[in-house]
C-alpha cells in the first residue's frame, strides 16, 4: 500500500504552519527520518541533536520547530510549526485513515443480537459477534469481528 498526500491536504490539517519554499512540491508519499529521507517524502525535526541533518534532507516536506532559522533547498518546503512532533502525528492520522478506512456503520449479517440488548444507531459490529440479552452498545462505538459481549455490559 502507499499514501498519497499533497501539500494543500497538509496545509487543512495544519494551518497554522508557516510555510517556506517550494509550494509546488507534488505529491508526499512517505514518512522518513532525515537522513534517510527521500524526494516525495515528509521529514521531521522532532530533537534538536538532529539539527544538522536538516540542511542536507532529501526530504521534499520539513516539519520544523516555529524558531528553525535556515532555508529551504530547491524544490523543497519547510513548514515550521509548534510541535514538529505533534504536527506529523496529525499527518499520520490522515494516512492512517487513508490506508484503514473505517468499517460502514451497521451490523454485520452474520453476529447475533440477543433481544433485550440496546444499540446505538452510529454503532459498527463486525462478522461473528455475539451481543448478549441486556447489553448497552453506545454511540459511535466501533466492535470488530468475533467479539463477545456479555449480559449487561455497557460499551
Amino acid at each position: 500500500m502507499s499514501i498519497e498526500l499533497t501539500l494543500d491536504e497538509i496545509l487543512k490539517v495544519l494551518p497554522e504552519g508557516n510555510l517556506d519554499g517550494e509550494k509546488h512540491v507534488g505529491t508526499l508519499s512517505g514518512v522518513a527520518s532525515l537522513d534517510k529521507a527521500q524526494s516525495g517524502d515528509i521529514a521531521f525535526l522532532g530533537n534538536p541533536k538532529y539539527k544538522g541533518q536538516v540542511a542536507s534532507t532529501a526530504a521534499s516536506l520539513v516539519l520544523l520547530p516555529s524558531d528553525f532559522v535556515g532555508f529551504p533547498q530547491d524544490g523543497q518546503c519547510y513548514l515550521r510549526v509548534e510541535e514538529p512532533s505533534y504536527a506529523l502525528g496529525l499527518i499520520c492520522r490522515v494516512i492512517e485513515e487513508r490506508l484503514f478506512p473505517p468499517p460502514p456503520l451497521g451490523i454485520h449479517s452474520s453476529s447475533c443480537i440477543e433481544n433485550g440488548t440496546t444499540v446505538a444507531d452510529s454503532v459498527t459490529i463486525g462478522p461473528f459477534c455475539h451481543i448478549e440479552s441486556g447489553a448497552e452498545i453506545g454511540a459511535n462505538v466501533r466492535i470488530a469481528s468475533h467479539v463477545h459481549v456479555g449480559a449487561f455490559a455497557k460499551v
